[in-house]
Parts: structure tokens; sequence; C-alpha cells
């Protein structure tokens, strides 16, 4: 009785370590894409005064704190959100993107225009709790977008999934706490 006790405890750890939990969201600690195991950098939650909205996690093939360096870099990275709240609607969401955007680049906006359009179309419908967008960076490929587990196509080339990360852990991004928690800074 107590081997299978221990052997319970120890599967139970084992288990659990596999996962990094935020609010009600759990993370896996790895994914794999495209042949490639990533870890999960950092994970957060978007918070609007005592609301959660969404959980982020970004995934690299190797741990790093420094954004310019994750923002930069041509290996595969993937950043999963998954919506904990009603407030959040597609258009909203749409919204928050478009300006973060607009407002880092300015006059420039026009040079990734067609990008940031199709990159919202690809972001689907209307979006409830527990929806989840995952947007996979494959080098040489682009950023593949999955909605609620299915793929709904890809963003040519580096110069949008890079804007996309700016998003959450550039100078200009959705959240500084978030962002410290995405670099694993927290």
């Amino acid at each position: 009785m107590k081997a299978l006790l221990i052997v319970l405890l120890v599967s139970l750890s084992i288990t659990s370590s596999d996962k990094f939990v935020v609010g009600d969201v759990a993370f896996n600690r790895k994914i794999s894409t495209g042949g490639q195991i990533l870890q999960l950098n950092g994970a957060g939650i978007r918070n609007l005064w005592f609301l959660d909205l969404f959980a982020v996690g970004l995934y690299v093939d190797t741990l790093n704190s420094n954004a310019n360096q994750i923002i930069e870099s041509e290996r595969p990275q993937a950043l999963r959100i998954v919506i904990m709240s009603n407030l959040v609607t597609i258009s909203k969401f749409k919204d928050g993107i478009d300006d973060i955007i607009r407002k880092r680049l300015k006059d420039d906006v026009r040079l990734i225009e067609n990008d940031l359009a199709l990159f919202k179309s690809l972001l689907g419908g209307e979006m409830k709790p527990g929806s989840e967008i995952y947007a996979v960076y494959e080098p040489s490929k682009g950023l593949k977008v999955f909605r609620d587990g299915k793929y709904t196509g890809i963003v040519p080339g580096n110069t949008f999934k890079k804007e996309t990360l700016q998003l959450w852990i550039g100078e200009l991004c959705v959240s500084d706490d978030l962002r410290d928690e995405l670099l694993g800074i927290d």
C-alpha cells in the first residue's frame, strides 16, 4: 500500500509540474510545433481593474528574458491566448491589436496594413470564455494562426510576427505587468 501511495504521489508531482497555471488557465510547460519543442518562457493574465480578461503564454526554444532578442529571433515561437471574460469580444480584441500597432508604427502602419488585415481575419468570429488563439511562428514560413484548435491560415514572412510580439513584450505593449510575466521577470 505504501509503495502504491508513493507511486501515486510521484505521478501527481510529475503531472502537475508539466503545467503552469495562471488564474484558471493551465499552460503546458512544453509544446511541440513543426518538429520543434518549445518551452513556456512565461505566462500571465491581462487584467482590467479586478477582472481577468485573458491569459497569455509565450513559448520559445530557449528561455530568454530579453524582449528584443525574442522579437528579432528567427527561431520557432508561439503565443497562446485564452479568453477568460465575456467582456472580451472579437471586435474589442481586434480593435485593441489595431490601436497598439497604429500607435507604435504611426504612418508606417501602411507597410503592414495587408498583414494586419489578414491576421485579424484569421482570428475568426465571436469569442467567449475558453476561446483560444495560437499564433505559431515557423521560420521561412510565417505566423500560423489557430483558433479553438483549428488552423485558420498564415501571415507569411517574419515582419508581422515581430509586430505580434511587440504587442505582448515590446515597449508599447498591452500591459507592462503582463510583459514582465511573459519574459519571466515577474
